[in-house]
């Protein structure tokens, strides 16, 4: 699973300071990511992998 929010003209440049950050957007990412992460590890059984190249 590989969590993305996309680029902007700022990213990965001097100015992308931290004044850019949405925190509160930071915030519902994490739960997101930390629950889908419970329900995978809590299972009954193993989900399906597609394998790729």
């Amino acid at each position: 699973i590989f969590y993305f929010n996309g680029v902007h003209e700022d990213y990965h440049k001097v100015t992308d300071t931290v004044e850019k950050i949405d925190f509160n957007k930071i915030q519902t990412i994490t739960r997101l990511v930390f629950l889908t992460a419970w329900e995978l590890a809590n299972r009954d059984e193993r989900i399906q992998l597609n394998k790729t190249d």
